[in-house]
């Protein structure tokens, strides 16, 4: 039993990262398919041999962050049909609290935090 939770809250943290490099691939194809198209009606702008890109960096925070789902704190952003959660604020900085699953809502353990049980 301790290994199926183990694998569901990895399957958790793993979601979103997966998600946004799927993301991130598809963005990059659609862009190689505009630049050889590009290359291919234009014979006399071949300027740039490079094909153009996005890329993704991992920030890790110095310390962990709480967000509540209230309207005030968060938004959401339709990005090219896909939403997105925005986090306007933070409602704990520094939240001591240990395996909660980022990127989580409503994650069993976060009902523990002060900081939240005060909003």
């Amino acid at each position: 039993m301790q290994s199926l939770n183990e694998a569901q809250l990895l399957i958790h943290k793993l979601s979103r990262p997966i998600g946004e490099i799927v993301t991130l691939i598809l963005e990059n194809i659609l862009l190689a398919k505009k630049y050889k198209e590009k290359l291919v009606n234009s014979s006399d702008d071949r300027d740039s041999n490079r094909i153009p890109q996005k890329t993704g960096a991992f920030i890790p925070l110095r310390e962990r962050l709480t967000v509540c789902v209230d309207e005030k704190c968060t938004e959401i952003i339709n990005d090219n049909g896909e939403q997105r959660i925005n986090y306007k604020s933070n409602c704990h900085v520094g939240c001591s609290l240990h395996r909660v699953v980022q990127e989580c809502i409503g994650h069993p353990i976060i009902k523990r935090c002060r900081a939240l049980r005060k909003t």
